[in-house]
């Protein structure tokens, strides 16, 4: 691999996992990233960045989203990080479960991914610099990521303009390093909300219309539809407000909705049906409903050329070499996580590389990482730093993220996406194929739009 990254990595591992374990300890959740938005900045800026550091929801809030730029000229190369925890899932570095009341957790390891690619915007940097090439970086440190959607707004506050590629890479629970190859759902998440008329439960209640009752009346058509959905697609909800006291007829009740499906025409088309839905429900309440779209997530391009060449880069790299210690932790949260013990290390903690085999299956997690990949070439790495027998969003992956198990495999990851900036900046000749290609598989694309929308069923 390059020698400058590489003494980069050797001279600033203590600094970059210092900075992936204070973003753990200040978990934030999506909207609010506020301490890791600051922190993100201040290391980027000591070393050299240019830093823009907004509020994705406007300027009249404390900044969450971190834009950092070095260099000039053309390719310009995008980093992506994520920044968001969540809610209620805090938990120990212990290999059992030790929730930390009230706090949040990185169950997805955006910790590790804001260290990872701020990090190897700066190695790269480094390399750029020692080699006098011409180029621009660009690191960005996303919010909102959990909730479906920040990357949307960037997106629509043009961020992204300029670009020529982006590379990314996400954590996956037991999973070799490889490249991200499968096609993740589109998801729209959206709040319904209706609005009925209060009464005295006993006293009076043929004069109240439930807004209760509208939500759960339009749930119960939404899970009659799920017998005539595609078997990939995916809707869950929540309530978010079902009134204040029982012997009040309630005016006002809400929902979230996430509703999942494998390209954009077919999650509009379920959203349309789950609208129906509402709009029965407000029909036979005699309320009012009220959809909000809050975010849209799209499904990322694959370019199979682009994942080749960022393989490429990552067999340069030595091997993966996790401590005994660490094994040692693998096996044992591995134990309490499943209930067995391990076949063997690899089980309980990958460390190979697997290359990509150009197949893409669909998967029926979601992510806001389309809204860059729809629109820029984009690769994306996946695997490492948690324990194999464990899922996303649980506490086993908190502790992994917090432990040198994450930032050990982070830091690889990082070199990984470092080295794969520095060969094209050497080389950007592949560049406009990688455009072609996905010209060519956009060409088509209706992207959705915020979408507010009233059934007013009583006039």
């Amino acid at each position: 691999m390059n020698a400058t990254i590489k003494l980069w990595y050797d001279e600033h591992s203590d600094e970059t996992a210092q900075l992936a374990l204070d973003l753990w300890n200040h978990a934030e959740p999506g909207m609010e990233e506020y301490y890791s938005c600051h922190r993100t900045a201040e290391f980027m800026e000591q070393h050299g960045f240019q830093t823009e550091t907004f509020h994705i929801l406007g300027n009249d809030r404390k900044p969450n989203c971190v834009v950092a730029t070095w260099g000039s000229g053309h390719p310009v190369i995008g980093i992506l990080g994520e920044l968001d925890a969540l809610p209620g899932l805090g938990q120990k570095a212990v290999p059992y479960r030790s929730p930390i009341e009230g706090a949040c957790g990185h169950g997805c390891g955006h910790n590790l991914m804001n260290a990872m690619g701020s990090s190897a915007a700066v190695a790269v940097k480094e390399a750029l610099q020692a080699e006098n090439l011409s180029g621009t970086i660009r690191y960005y440190a996303c919010p909102a990521e959990e909730l479906g959607g920040g990357k949307m707004y960037m997106y629509q506050k043009g961020v992204f303009e300029g670009l020529d590629c982006v590379l990314s890479w996400h954590p996956q629970p037991g999973t070799n390093l490889k490249v991200k190859e499968v096609i993740l759902n589109s998801i729209i998440s959206a709040k319904i909300e209706f609005f009925g008329q209060d009464a005295h439960a006993a006293v009076a209640p043929e004069t109240g219309r439930s807004a209760l009752d509208a939500c759960e009346l339009m749930n119960v058509g939404v899970n009659y539809l799920r017998e005539h959905m595609d078997p990939t697609s995916r809707v869950h909800y929540v309530y978010l407000n079902g009134g204040d006291r029982p012997n009040i007829v309630p005016k006002y009740a809400a929902l979230e909705y996430n509703i999942r499906a494998t390209d954009v025409a077919s999650v509009t088309e379920l959203f349309e049906r789950v609208k129906k839905c509402a709009e029965g429900a407000a029909l036979m309440t005699e309320t009012t409903c009220k959809i909000t779209v809050e975010s849209v997530g799209l499904p990322p391009v694959q370019i199979d050329d682009f994942n080749r060449f960022l393989y490429r880069s990552v067999e340069k790299l030595p091997p993966l070499i996790y401590t005994e210690e660490e094994k040692a932790f693998a096996r044992e949260l591995f134990r309490n996580h499943t209930g067995r013990n391990p076949i063997n290390d690899e089980e309980a903690m990958p460390s190979q590389r697997e290359a990509p085999s150009g197949v893409h299956k669909n998967v029926p997690n979601s992510t806001d990482v389309g809204w860059v990949a729809r629109k820029v070439p984009t690769a994306r790495l996946m695997g490492l730093t948690m324990i194999g027998g464990t899922y996303m969003h649980s506490w086993a992956c908190v502790a992994c993220t917090g432990h040198s198990i994450g930032i050990h495999g982070a830091c690889y990851v990082s070199m990984a996406i470092a080295q794969a900036a520095y060969d094209i900046f050497r080389d950007p000749s592949q560049i406009p194929a990688w455009w072609e290609d996905l010209r060519q598989q956009t060409a088509s694309d209706v992207l959705p739009a915020f979408e507010q929308q009233t059934i007013d069923t009583l006039s």
